[in-house]
C-alpha cells in the first residue's frame, strides 16, 4: 500500500498534546523558530485509509458493549512479535500473554 507521509496537517487547536501543550512553559519560542514536538511520540500525518475504514465500520453499531476478540487478532499480534524476535515459549504460552492485556479497562480495539 503506498501511502502519503508528507501531507502536513494543522493539528491546531483540536487539543493535542505535541502541539497545543508546551512542555516547558517557562520557555518561549523565539522569533524566526517554530515548535518541534520532539518531547512526545506523536504523528502529523493523516491516519492511514484502512484504519478510518475500520472505525467507521466499527461505528455503523452503535453499541459498544463487550465483544469477543477474534483469533487473528491474537494471531497477528504474536506473529508481528515473533517477525521480530522469536519468541522463547511456546505460541500458546506466548497467547495467554496477549490474553492477559486484555484485562486494560475502557479501551476496546476495533
Amino acid at each position: 500500500m503506498q501511502y502519503d507521509f508528507s501531507t502536513v496537517l494543522d493539528r491546531s487547536g483540536y487539543r493535542f498534546i505535541a502541539v497545543d501543550v508546551n512542555p516547558f512553559p517557562d520557555v518561549a519560542i523565539e522569533e524566526g523558530f517554530s515548535k518541534i514536538p520532539m518531547w512526545v511520540a506523536d504523528m502529523s500525518f493523516p491516519t492511514a485509509p484502512p484504519v478510518l475504514d475500520a472505525i467507521r465500520n466499527r461505528l455503523d453499531m452503535p453499541n459498544f458493549g463487550y465483544f469477543e476478540l477474534p483469533d487473528l487478532y491474537y494471531d497477528s499480534i504474536l506473529s508481528w512479535h515473533n517477525s521480530r524476535k522469536p519468541a522463547v515459549h511456546p505460541a500458546q504460552r506466548a497467547r495467554r500473554a496477549v490474553l492477559r492485556g486484555r484485562t486494560c479497562r475502557g479501551a476496546h480495539p476495533v
